[in-house]
């Protein structure tokens, strides 16, 4: 899974249009189908950006928690991190 399927599935568990997302972080929204799509590469700080306004950190967006690619579903990932967002959000 590569930078943009990240963003994608990140920007889906949160429920941001792509419009909503781009808003959120600053950028033009074409700006960040480029990256989603592949066709741009982001800066460091606009990395950090992203990763900011999915609740996720950098490291997580460059691939170096690939391993759970490997055995987590879409639908085992959303839930999970769901579960783990209401947890730290709603302390339930």
């Amino acid at each position: 899974m590569d930078l943009g399927d990240r963003i994608k599935r990140l920007q889906k568990m949160n429920n941001y249009s792509l419009r909503e997302l781009a808003s959120k972080v600053g950028f033009s929204h074409t700006f960040l189908s480029d990256i989603e799509n592949n066709r741009s590469n982001p800066s460091l700080k606009r990395l950090q950006d992203i990763a900011a306004g999915l609740n996720v950190n950098v490291s997580f967006l460059l691939g170096e928690k690939d391993e759970m690619d490997n055995w987590l579903t879409d639908e085992d990932f959303i839930s999970l991190y769901s579960r783990f967002h209401k947890t730290l959000i709603l302390g339930n």
